[in-house]
């Protein structure tokens, strides 16, 4: 398989080819195919890939096309470029973070399996996604006031279908002086 943007191009003997081929995706992403034959099949995906390890995924009227043996996977690396804001993060949490980066997901609503958390151990939750940016909100970063005092940096992950991200670190917290009774 090669991939140059979002052109695929699939190689192999014995494809399905023409009216036979019922879906192709890669990355779990829709491929709309342009060209068939039984030895290739071009097609161009509706988004980016994501960050990970990818076969493509050909089914026709008998269901998933096998794979040759020794077929290579598609590695596909995503980055984080900045967290924003990246100081002084409210340990309290409902900090509003906007991640830039690659690899991400098109959207909320795709078959990604999604994970951010923070070193601590924290989640973000996903409040809307594009293949190049996440907005989420902090959780609390610690329940116990005491604890919460200790933790002064933390550091921001991604797993997109259980593949991680490299970490985006030094991230620093600020204690809130305001206490809700």
């Amino acid at each position: 398989m090669s991939i140059s943007g979002l052109d695929v191009t699939i190689a192999g003997t014995g494809l399905p080819f023409g009216t036979d081929i019922l879906s192709v995706t890669v990355s779990m992403i829709d491929c709309q195919v342009s060209a068939s034959s039984s030895s290739s099949i071009s097609c161009t995906l509706q988004d980016p890939l994501v960050h990970g390890d990818w076969t493509p995924e050909v089914r026709d009227a008998n269901g998933l096309a096998p794979m040759a043996s020794g077929f290579n996977i598609h590695h596909t690396t995503g980055t984080i470029l900045d967290v924003s804001p990246k100081t002084e993060l409210n340990k309290a949490g409902g900090e509003l973070i906007t991640i830039t980066g690659t690899g991400f997901p098109a959207s909320m609503y795709t078959a990604h399996d999604v994970l951010i958390t923070f070193s601590s151990g924290n989640r973000c939750k996903i409040l809307s996604m594009t293949s190049t940016e996440i907005q989420c909100e902090t959780e609390p970063f610690e329940t116990s006031s005491s604890r919460r005092r200790m933790l002064m940096t933390a550091s921001l992950n991604i797993e997109f279908n259980g593949n991680g991200l490299n970490p985006f670190n030094n991230i620093t917290l600020r204690e809130t002086d305001i206490t809700v009774d």
